[in-house]
């Protein structure tokens, strides 16, 4: 979630202002750390040079991409920007209300992106809106409790109910192989997500674009070539030095990672 600053005053022209009043120095110096314990930045009575403080160091805090995310920079548009009328000072209390907030609010949306797949696949193919009209499981009364203590109704399948599961799969990839393998990759990396990250990276909901634009959206598009592709056979050569060798073994795995390659 980066912050909007497209349209923000350039850095030159914030120092300069800054400077004027003596504030350059303290926001040069101002770490992560100490902007999450005060979550604030130097304080400024002047509403023009208080936004300026703010689109700088929310610009300081998107460079790094290992970076922890500033959270204070959400926290002081939540106070600045609510209409709650509250305050700082309301912070410690009205935490943990965020926290369960995000928590809701981000399984309220993996679903949506699930359901919203599904109900595209049998509007668009109306054949195979095969699961709406047949249940293959049902609710037991007996409950299930996982790992980490939390119950859940336990079901069970009915009788056919899992060949019936299987049948309908195998026709839907029989049917529409691309937009499934395309779809299913785009939930199991929204699953992934927090409210902050990408954990295992992303994929467009190709089934929410203008219906021109789906089947580009969901292949990609083709690279073109004047002449010939280039070709390299020869391995890269290894880096000597073991500080820079890290850095560049840390960023390739934070793309591997997330099945960028």
């Amino acid at each position: 979630m980066e912050p909007a600053i497209g349209d923000s005053i350039p850095d030159s022209i914030a120092d300069a202002t800054l400077a004027v009043v003596g504030m350059a120095p303290i926001v040069n110096e101002i770490s992560v750390e100490e902007s999450e314990e005060s979550s604030s930045g130097p304080v400024l009575d002047d509403p023009l040079l208080a936004e300026i403080d703010r689109e700088k160091r929310e610009r300081k805090a998107t460079k790094a991409d290992d970076a922890e995310v500033p959270v204070y920079l959400w926290e002081e548009h939540l106070i600045d920007d609510g209409e709650f009328g509250w305050t700082k000072e309301d912070l410690p209390r009205l935490r943990p209300l965020i926290e369960a907030c995000k928590t809701m609010m981000l399984r309220w949306w993996k679903r949506k992106v699930t359901s919203s797949f599904f109900t595209w696949v049998n509007k668009t193919n109306p054949e195979l809106d095969l699961f709406r009209h047949q249940s293959v499981v049902k609710c037991c009364v007996s409950n299930f409790q996982w790992k980490d203590g939390t119950i859940s109704p336990r079901y069970k399948w009915l009788t056919k109910g899992k060949q019936m599961w299987f049948d309908n799969w195998r026709l839907w990839y029989q049917t529409c192989p691309r937009d499934i393998e395309a779809g299913a990759d785009a939930i199991a990396r929204a699953a992934r997500t927090t409210w902050w990250e990408w954990k295992d990276g992303s994929r467009p909901f190709h089934w929410r674009w203008p219906e021109e634009y789906i089947e580009t959206v969901r292949d990609g598009l083709p690279v073109y070539f004047v002449g010939k592709p280039p070709k390299y056979t020869k391995a890269q050569q290894d880096i000597k030095e073991k500080e820079i060798k890290a850095l560049v073994l840390s960023k390739l795995k934070k793309v591997r990672d997330r099945r960028y390659t």
